[in-house]
């Protein structure tokens, strides 16, 4: 949340979604920020049901994600927001640092160039971090469909390539504005196995 609330020269909204945890989420109270909202489900719906309640209950021209076990540079909204404009983009991605449990960098990860990115999404995710990294208008995600809620794992992926196959315009950042863990419990080593 704090990587969120802390980005520069853009207004936020943020809403997190408690899935259905067993121990419900704190109010707004605690985050001591009228920017966050947080919504419920009673029961878990998963990664892809929280993902699309936040796209319902948001109430800005453009949604991003971030998950619990990712991080964001201060400057990564703004900076995609302004990589959107210039291209008259619907949808902007960057580079990314992979980094461990400790938030050692293991890896950095570029951004696949723009003209590159519906062939490699075909082989791999291609977008580094998936659903973490994207910045997209909220109306084409409401309009070309939101996260698929029968996936359980790399629900990201499969927007990716919805949304490059209707032919969504695309901003490429290179500058690593992400990072995102890997670890053996996350979702994405167990999507690799």
């Amino acid at each position: 949340v704090r990587c969120a609330l802390e980005q520069r020269d853009v207004e936020t909204e943020v809403v997190v979604v408690d899935d259905g945890s067993a121990e419900r989420a704190p109010s707004r109270r605690p985050f001591l920020d009228e920017r966050v909202r947080v919504v419920r489900h009673p029961t878990a719906r998963g990664l892809s049901g929280a993902r699309n309640r936040g796209v319902a209950e948001a109430r800005t021209e453009w949604v991003a994600f971030l998950d619990y076990d990712d991080l964001w540079a201060p400057e990564k909204l703004h900076s995609q927001l302004r990589a959107a404009r210039e291209m008259d983009a619907e949808f902007a991605y960057c580079g990314a640092y992979q980094v461990d449990a400790d938030l050692r960098v293991r890896a950095r990860r570029r951004a696949t160039p723009v003209e590159a990115l519906p062939i490699a999404l075909l082989e791999y995710n291609a977008i580094p971090a998936g659903g973490s990294n994207i910045l997209v208008k909220r109306e084409v995600l409401v309009s070309h469909g939101v996260f698929d809620e029968s996936l359980p794992h790399l629900c990201d992926w499969d927007l990716s390539l919805r949304l490059t196959d209707v032919a969504v315009r695309m901003a490429a950042l290179d500058d690593p504005l992400i990072a995102y863990t890997q670890y053996e419990d996350n979702m994405g080593a167990s999507a690799r196995r």
